[in-house]
């Protein structure tokens, strides 16, 4: 039985630590109102959390497959500020930024496709970024 209760004490803890993450992000690219009334709307609530966690994936990929991968090499990339300018950052900068789980996937400045996910190499990090198409993002919504 007290297994079962510090098992539901984790989870519970984990639900709201997840919840203060998202409301976090958004907090760093809208203002307060646009902010609540996401966190309000259930299904807006969740597909800002697909996006937010669910939406890009970092990977070390070895050199020979850097090579066959015909990857878009960046170097640099601007992040969007919630006043509206940008700040450019180095690829081993987002690297960082994703290791350390302060990345902020709503804040970055690339494309997404629609049907298909977009592969970028950051720089000489050995790190292809991987962003997730929108018909994913559709698709994680329906679950």
């Amino acid at each position: 039985m007290k297994t079962l209760f510090a098992l539901f004490l984790i989870l519970c803890s984990s639900y709201g630590i997840s919840q203060n993450n998202l409301k976090e992000k958004l907090a760093e690219v809208f203002n307060e109102d646009r902010v609540n009334s996401i966190l309000e709307d259930a299904e807006e609530k969740k597909y800002y959390n697909n996006l937010v966690f669910h939406s890009f994936h970092l990977e070390k990929v070895e050199g020979n497959k850097i090579q066959k991968g015909g990857f878009t090499k960046i170097t640099t990339l601007e992040l969007l500020n919630n006043d509206g300018t940008l700040t450019a950052i180095t690829a081993q900068e987002l690297v960082e930024s994703i290791n350390d789980n302060t990345f902020n996937i709503l804040r970055l400045k690339l494309p997404r496709d629609f049907k298909n996910a977009n592969f970028y190499l950051l720089g000489t990090t050995n790190h292809v970024l991987k962003i997730k198409s929108h018909t994913f993002l559709t698709k994680l919504q329906k679950k």
